[in-house]
């Protein structure tokens, strides 16, 4: 099977109360390569009737490079997973085939939940190095993912800042190896980039990681402040949980996280 729920509900439960979602969040994820794996044996046609609308259909069929085409279904899959967990269990409402609605992309490439009826969730959208991740709440929210690699850390300086470092040092213990926390910071910083969603979004570099604590269950609990340009209307202080899984790193956000904290 190609679909996880990520996490599990225990973690569910502590991540919701460290963030103050209104009511709850949901995660899924997709393994790309056991996507392919099923479409390589004849099941694309199944697969696409189950889990996109026509509108979805067309814009898949679009595509013409076949790392991007998984991509794009392994997310739209995550999403609609997501949200039909999210509505049965937090909104109670029924389940309807996933077919029936869509999870489009606004004009800023921001992605959106299209029901036929009835108000929807907010969505954010991820994938990295064969893993696809969605995560579905009632307000604006922001999720990334990233393979944890030596790589990242030749391109630290675009986007972290020397006490960033020295924050994250502080967390994540001297053995741990650099790579790691560097990249939870790039995933932190992607996750509230997602959630600011439209223009201005904030640069890598205005997003200042000034404190943090380990959670109960292997996870940070990050606090960013913003630049001024960005603070009118916002506030200045966001939230982010980070955590790795396997060899990712991972990390959500939501826009009540900083506001309705104690």
């Amino acid at each position: 099977m190609f679909i996880d729920n990520f996490i599990s509900k225990s973690r569910q439960k502590e991540i919701t109360g460290l963030l103050h979602f209104s009511q709850g969040f949901f995660l899924a994820a997709v393994s790309l390569e056991m996507l392919k794996q099923d479409i390589d044996a004849g099941q694309q046609g199944d697969i696409s009737q189950k889990y996109l609308s026509p509108e979805e259909k067309e814009r898949f069929d679009g595509f013409r490079f076949e790392k991007r085409r998984m991509e794009w279904l392994g997310g739209r899959i995550a999403a609609k997973v997501a949200t039909r967990d999210f509505c049965k269990t937090a909104l109670h409402a029924k389940e309807t085939a996933y077919n029936n609605w869509s999870v489009l992309s606004d004009k800023n490439g921001k992605p959106y939940i299209k029901f036929l009826s009835a108000q929807a969730p907010q969505v954010s959208i991820t994938h990295s190095a064969g893993t696809a991740v969605a995560m579905v709440c009632n307000e604006a929210c922001g999720v990334d993912i990233e393979r944890v690699t030596e790589r990242i850390i030749s391109l630290k300086e675009r986007f972290c800042w020397p006490k960033e470092e020295k924050v994250l040092a502080g967390l994540t213990g001297q053995n741990q190896q650099p790579e790691f926390g560097v990249t939870i910071l790039w995933c932190a910083k992607e996750a509230l980039r997602k959630l600011f969603g439209a223009p201005p979004l904030p640069g890598f570099m205005e997003l200042m990681l000034i404190n943090g604590k380990l959670t109960g269950r292997k996870g940070l609990l990050l606090e960013f402040e913003t630049g001024e340009r960005l603070q009118e209307g916002r506030g200045k202080d966001f939230l982010v949980y980070a955590s790795q899984t396997g060899e990712y790193a991972w990390a959500i956000t939501v826009e009540t996280g900083a506001d309705n904290r104690e």
